[in-house]
């Protein structure tokens, strides 16, 4: 068991979904989002188990 994120889930998706939409740099991500660094190891973690996979799939 991993330890609790302080940021929500919600906030961290949408963040790596601007990321995939605009391709811009994680470093770029505008400041109403998450700190980069946070959505990008949840972004990684995402694709590592198959998650982030998911997602794309049903949207």
């Amino acid at each position: 068991m991993g330890s609790r994120s302080k940021y929500e889930k919600r906030d961290l998706v949408n963040a790596a979904l601007y990321i995939q939409q605009t391709g811009t740099v994680w470093a770029k991500l505008p400041e109403n989002y998450p700190p980069y660094g946070s959505v990008y190891a949840f972004y990684k973690r995402s694709l590592k188990n198959g998650s982030w996979q998911h997602v794309l799939d049903v949207l």
